[in-house]
């Protein structure tokens, strides 16, 4: 491409000549493969006319089918998932920039509750996060940790479910049951259950589910492991309490239960009258309050409770209310 010797069609072309899975389609199974791949559903009759014809007549080869598909489901409007899988698995990094936290926190939960002694170096987080970025699932990446030594009991979900719970060993028709609801890949079922405990369920039925304060250990483990800011401007401007900020990423999003584990100090900018959600403030020691709604009762009650020392801006203390 950058020599010009060839443009991106005969590279798509070239794609397609070697893999056998392609080549042995009719025109007509190609488009709809390549299609449902692209778009997530199957194609409808005026959308494999769109495609077909080309190819049918020669006007076009299937690499120059798969440019446009590439070049339509960048300007889709229809299908959003599938556009953002898309974009996602072909984003191109910029230097220094890395995958966004919820991956980089999927890959330091791994490491910590999987990977014996294994360091969780910056080359392998950066990688590993963008495996999980570009679409590529949890499964595919602990397949992938699960063949080095530090990962190899990885498939020991009893063991997992042991350490996470507290509690007794799994009967063999629990394990059954366990496996069973992860298609029969161990693998799996040690991913559901850390997921179950992460979202404070049990792993079956019946079971005991986590406390608070073992989420919120497990959360404060993943940020102290991906080095999170321990002070910032946060928002609050949902009536769920949640927290907004660009701690640790650079650009606005809602903070993650690991990154606010780990807050200090906060600056809340309280944009409306809610009580704010700071259950997993567990570091929190120092909160100034500031905004149209800094003072409100909501937000004043839900800190009345936490071991923290309280400011108002300058511009708030006129309208703070008496006693």
């Amino acid at each position: 491409l950058a020599t010009g010797k060839a443009d991106a069609s005969y590279i798509a072309g070239r794609f397609v000549d070697t893999r056998s899975a392609l080549t042995t389609l009719s025109n007509e199974d190609f488009v709809k493969t390549v299609y449902k791949n692209t778009f997530g559903v199957d194609a409808g009759a005026s959308e494999l006319a769109n495609y077909v014809t080309g190819l049918n007549n020669h006007t076009e080869t299937r690499g120059d089918v798969i440019m446009r598909l590439i070049a339509d489901i960048r300007n889709d409007t229809a299908h959003a998932a599938a556009k953002q899988a898309f974009l996602n698995a072909t984003h191109v990094y910029a230097a220094g920039e890395m995958a966004a936290a919820n991956y980089q926190e999927s890959v330091a939960l791994l490491f910590l509750q999987l990977g014996k002694k294994a360091t969780l170096e910056s080359t392998g987080l950066d990688s590993y996060s963008k495996f999980l970025a570009a679409g590529n699932s949890e499964l595919d990446l602990l397949t992938i940790l699960a063949k080095s030594s530090p990962f190899k009991d990885a498939a020991d979900f009893a063991r997992i479910y042991h350490e996470l719970y507290y509690g007794p060993a799994l009967s063999e028709l629990q394990k059954q049951a366990i496996l069973l609801k992860a298609g029969n890949n161990p693998l799996q079922a040690t991913l559901n259950i850390l997921h179950a405990f992460l979202n404070g369920e049990a792993p079956l039925e019946g079971g005991v589910s986590p406390s608070h304060e073992q989420l919120v250990n497990l959360e404060y483990k993943i940020g102290s492991e991906l080095g999170y800011q321990i002070r910032g401007n946060v928002t609050m401007s949902n009536a769920d309490g949640a927290l907004n900020g660009s701690l640790n990423t650079g650009k606005q999003h809602a903070l993650s239960h690991a990154e606010i584990s780990q807050l200090r100090e906060i600056t809340l900018n309280a944009e409306i009258g809610s009580a704010v959600d700071l259950s997993f403030a567990k570091s929190l020691q120092k909160v100034t309050l500031q905004g149209d709604f800094a003072t409100s009762e909501a937000m004043l009650q839900s800190l009345r409770n936490l071991n923290v020392t309280l400011f108002l801006s300058e511009g708030n203390l006129l309208n703070a209310p008496e006693g």
